[in-house]
């Protein structure tokens, strides 16, 4: 009996360390981990998080140029008389916005410094920071997204403030911005693939040529309008795969975005779990498919 009872709660042991690891903490984790450790990690992950922000809205210029040019080739191609006409790299309010991504990464970063015991003082240059990220909203003339970062000023004025709270407040301001970016997004993303098949039907056998069609159509078709048609298909299918990786990606943001937040919600208790704020940081390193992450020193 006894032996049965030792079987059971060896079972029942491993099936909580499979658990556990799924969650990507291991056993004992948790417990040797100081609370400026975990919050050093959660830093780390949360400027990993900027980066990706940071190249989802270069990638959305990329995009928007992909698109302008294959309509302009599309209308030079079937005699529209369509010109292509010119942009810059990059328009004015996205530049604003990478500006307020640098400052969160800069206000991570000093985060991380209020979070690692050989550093002191820090408080004063992390609610620089954030009184910088408050201006940057108010030159974007984001109401909605000041409201919650202006929420800062009355904690940062003291000598001593929970940096957490802090940080939590600059997270909900940024996930407004995010946020209805990203439903604008996807609002554009999927017009601008209508668009982008509509520009490569339109385009006239006449304008390939059949030699070179060879190249890119492997599928045993013949005739030059069939070979026409499965190449068009087959750019149609490639820009779908792309416009649909951003937009996993960006998703794959949000979610992460909102792990963020609700981990500095959790470190803001007096009595925090780690195991909660754990899984959270290591939701966002799955999400983001960042596998160097895995070796970081604790």
């Amino acid at each position: 009996m006894k032996d049965t009872k030792f079987y059971i709660m060896l079972v029942l042991a491993v099936a909580f360390s499979v658990v556990l690891q799924g969650c990507g903490t291991s056993i004992g984790e948790s417990l040797t981990l100081t609370k400026s450790k975990i919050e050093s990690r959660l830093a780390l992950q949360g400027e990993l998080l900027m980066d990706n922000m940071i190249d989802s809205y270069k990638e959305l210029q990329d995009i928007k140029f992909d698109g302008e040019f294959s309509a302009s080739l599309a209308g030079v191609l079937s005699e529209s008389g369509a010109q292509y006409e010119p942009k810059q790299l990059v328009d004015s309010l996205t530049r604003k916005k990478l500006q307020v991504l640098y400052l969160y990464k800069q206000a991570l970063h000093e985060y991380a410094l209020l979070a690692d015991d050989g550093f002191t003082g820090k408080q004063a240059a992390f609610a620089r920071c954030g009184q910088s990220i408050v201006e940057a909203f108010q030159d974007l003339n984001d109401q909605d997204a000041l409201a919650e970062v202006k929420q800062i000023e009355t904690h940062v004025k003291s000598n001593r403030y929970n940096e957490n709270l802090v940080a939590g407040y600059l997270s909900s301001g940024l996930g407004v911005m995010w946020n209805r970016d990203v439903a604008e997004w996807h609002k554009s993303v999927n017009a601008s693939f209508v668009e982008y098949q509509n520009s490569v039907a339109s385009i006239p056998d006449n304008a390939f040529n059949e030699d070179k069609l060879l190249k890119y159509v492997y599928q045993p078709y013949e005739g030059k309008h069939n070979l026409v048609e499965v190449y068009k298909l087959n750019l149609i299918k490639g820009r779908r795969d792309v416009l649909n990786a951003f937009e996993i990606r960006i998703d794959n943001i949000t979610t992460a975005l909102q792990y963020l937040g609700l981990a500095l919600t959790e470190l803001q208790k007096n009595s925090f779990d780690k195991d909660v704020v754990l899984n959270y940081a290591n939701r966002i390193q799955v999400l983001l498919n960042d596998e160097s992450l895995h070796n970081t020193e604790e």
